[in-house]
Formats: structure tokens, sequence, C-alpha cells
């Protein structure tokens, strides 16, 4: 019992040091105070922190999960790495998060060596065709239930979609309820 109350612990810990990043990461976006930092970087060495990240939390659910490259990775990519990683964390995570039974798969397209293109799908629960643009604003989830349910401020989605804008890219929902994402 002890030890579990210790992990419990550490846990919500852990959680509200995340919130309270994404909170500050939030407000430096908005103030503009927030730069990129392009370097190069390797679309399979990402790939591999996304399964790092993410393969335990997955399986622990009894998920599938996979993380698979897409073409040839023609070699190093020029982007910010870091918030790239960012990104992919915040998609996988709400991925895993909200997927009870069923897969979780990430894909990188190398196809294009000027464009990285990802791919988070997965079996969960789901979302409204209405609420697609939604929940990219700041604390917006999909409502009550969900906050109650699976809990999360609602700012993960608008961090996500800022600085992917940041980065001159554009991210998108294509989702239906019980169908997954």
């Amino acid at each position: 019992m002890g030890g579990e109350l210790l992990h419990r612990r550490a846990h919500d810990r852990h959680e509200i040091l995340e919130e309270a990043d994404r909170h500050d990461l939030a407000a430096r976006i908005e103030a503009g105070q927030l730069r990129l930092e392009p370097a190069p970087f390797s679309p399979a060495d990402l790939a591999r922190k996304i399964d790092s990240l993410h393969r335990l939390p997955a399986t622990g659910k009894g998920l599938s999960f996979r993380v698979a490259l897409n073409g040839p990775e023609a070699g190093p990519r020029r982007g910010d790495s870091h918030r790239l990683l960012q990104v992919l964390h915040n998609l996988v995570g709400n991925a895993v998060k909200f997927t009870e039974a069923g897969s979780v798969d990430v894909t990188l397209d190398c196809h294009d060596p000027a464009r990285l293109r990802v791919t988070v799908s997965d079996s969960g629960i789901g979302l409204d065709p209405a609420l697609h643009e939604r929940v990219f604003e700041d604390f917006v989830q999909a409502d009550a239930s969900i906050a109650r349910r699976y809990g999360g401020t609602g700012l993960g989605l608008a961090i996500t979609r800022r600085l992917v804008a940041l980065m001159q890219g554009e991210v998108a929902i294509h989702s239906r309820p019980g169908v997954g994402t």
C-alpha cells in the first residue's frame, strides 16, 4: 500500500509540474517571447523518442502502439526538434489518454525532404466534428465530462497549434465519436 501511495503522489506531482510548464509555455508564445531554435535533427531519432516516451503508458493500458517512418529518411532535417517533440508528446499523449482499447499509431512521413508530415491515429473515443476547431482554443475540452474523466487543462492542443504555426506548419483533426481520431 505504501509503495502505491508514493507512486500516486509522484504521478500527481509530475502532472502539476507539467501543467505549470504548459501555462508558462502558453504565456511565452502569446507574448511573442518564444523563439524556435532550428538545428539539424533526425526523424528516426524523433520517432525513437516518441516510442520511448509513450510505449509503456500505451501498452500498460493494453493498447497496440506503433511508431513508423514512411519513405526515405533522406538525412537530417532542419527544425526545432525540442518543440517538435513537445507537439508530438501532446498529440500522442492525448491519443493514449483517450483510447481505452485498440491502438495508437504514429507515422512520420519522410517522402518530402522539405516537410515532415506526422499522423497520429487512434481507436479512442473520437470527437464530434463540430468541436474539431474549438479544441484548439485555450482551456477548451470536448465537454465537462471529458475533463472530469480524463483530466487536463484544455491547453495542450492550443499550444500544439501555436507551436506548429511558429514552425510554418499546419495541424488538423479528423475524428468521429466512437471511431477514433
